[in-house]
């Protein structure tokens, strides 16, 4: 079944998804997350997981058993599996990698909880409209050179009086876009050591709260955060040799640095422009319904043939 995914997936993304300017590259996405995932940089920590789940707590929005989540970009599960097994809410998670959701669907299954992933790109969801009581969209659309893709698409699949979840960098810090400035001239040499993806683009806290005010979500909760942590990091660069080892070690210094600038930032810069991290939560109101009804009229193009999510009463309400 894998190789099927994956040669529909390569057949699509050489039909319909030649990257622009303005589109996500599909094919670069997917190596970094594949990339990611073989060298163990969402491999979790006591520590990480409970940073994760502070993260949630942060944002203090109700999830009641049997509720309706969308984990969008839910890579190996990292947060999709925390709230399935602590909130008991049934979740669906979204990733463009085939192997991320593989490796989450079998942590799930060793688990025992209600989280259930499938491949798919979140600017066309197999969903109904009005699916989900919460989509958590958490380090996923700083991956696309426009949120709002994405975005009109998640607002589609959030039921009137739901709520949508962002966490994202928060490029209203000075020392983010700093740092941006910088991950912009090393962008070439990160990409081949594999610890960047080219659709990377920071953005601010205006961006977000347009973008959401233009979907119909209102009641917006913002919350700028930085909990002192080193970005998630790679066991090993991807490339073998002297100068991709001396390559990596700069970058990890350059990674140590604006770590400590940033636990300064964090105390001295007012919020929200002091947070590493931004937490935004808003709420679906009825008045969105008529945003949600045109989308529904659009032709949206399904990557995958066979979209399941292994539990045929869920999927009666899904897909």
């Amino acid at each position: 079944m894998g190789s099927h995914h994956r040669k529909h997936n390569r057949e699509t993304l050489s039909k319909n998804e030649q990257p622009n300017a303005n589109m996500q590259d599909k094919r670069a996405e997917m190596a970094f997350s594949d990339f990611e995932l073989l060298h163990g940089v969402w491999e979790e920590s006591k520590e990480q997981t409970e940073h994760r789940r502070q993260q949630l707590a942060l944002l203090n929005f109700t999830l009641l058993p049997g509720k309706m989540v969308l984990d969008a970009g839910c890579g190996p599960g990292t947060y999709g599996l925390l709230i399935a097994a602590e909130k008991g809410c049934d979740v669906i998670g979204v990733d463009i990698s085939f192997k991320n959701a593989k490796v989450a669907k079998a942590r799930a299954k060793k688990i025992g909880c209600s989280f259930f992933p499938i491949t798919a790109d979140l600017e066309n969801l197999p969903f109904r409209d009005n699916s989900f009581d919460l989509c958590l969209c958490a380090y996923i659309l700083h991956h696309f050179p426009n949120a709002s893709g994405p975005l009109a698409d998640l607002s589609r699949v959030v039921r009137q009086d739901g709520s949508i979840a962002l966490f994202e960098p928060n490029g209203s810090n000075p020392l983010m876009l700093l740092s941006g400035k910088l991950e912009d001239t090393l962008r070439g040499l990160l990409c081949k050591l594999g610890l960047d993806s080219p659709n990377e683009k920071n953005f601010r806290l205006n961006d977000y709260n347009f973008e959401l005010a233009k979907q119909g979500f209102t009641h917006i909760t913002v919350v700028s955060h930085y909990f002192g942590g080193l970005p998630p990091l790679p066991n090993q660069s991807g490339r073998q040799g002297l100068s991709s080892y001396y390559s990596l070690s700069l970058i990890l210094f350059f990674v140590q640095i604006r770590r400590l600038l940033f636990i300064i930032g964090n105390e001295l810069l007012p919020s929200p422009a002091n947070g590493v991290d931004l937490l935004i939560l808003g709420s679906k109101n009825r008045s969105s319904l008529l945003s949600s009804m045109a989308g529904s009229q659009l032709t949206r193009t399904v990557l995958f043939k066979k979209l399941t999510c292994g539990r045929p009463a869920l999927e009666k309400r899904i897909f």
